[in-house]
């Protein structure tokens, strides 16, 4: 069950970090960030001619922006992983290193 747990507990830690950087990647790009407050503003029925700024659209919603939220959450998992053994999956897949080719797409 532990040989188990490894290859498959592995994987899917780096499944995930995998997914949580591409996920981060594509939400702080300036387009998703922009349409984000578009929607606050809509949500909060603020029109074209009442103009505020983006701290009071945040502070309005009671929000923070994305990229806080990043940075906040890759410290807490950083914070969590090194809380953990030295032997623990989180701490291999921070020093992993993967060897060979990538795969080309096509």
């Amino acid at each position: 069950m532990n040989l188990f747990f490894n290859d498959f507990g592995m994987t899917h830690i780096l499944h995930e970090t995998y997914i949580q950087i591409v996920n981060v990647i594509q939400i702080t790009h300036g387009k998703n960030i922009m349409w984000r407050r578009i929607c606050l503003r809509k949500i909060l029925n603020i029109h074209w001619p009442e103009v505020i700024s983006n701290e009071e659209l945040w502070r309005r919603t009671e929000k923070t922006e994305i990229s806080i939220q990043i940075k906040r959450r890759k410290w807490n998992w950083i914070g969590h992983t090194l809380r953990e053994g030295n032997e623990a999956i989180e701490r291999e897949a921070l020093d992993w290193n993967p060897q060979g080719k990538r795969r080309k797409e096509t």
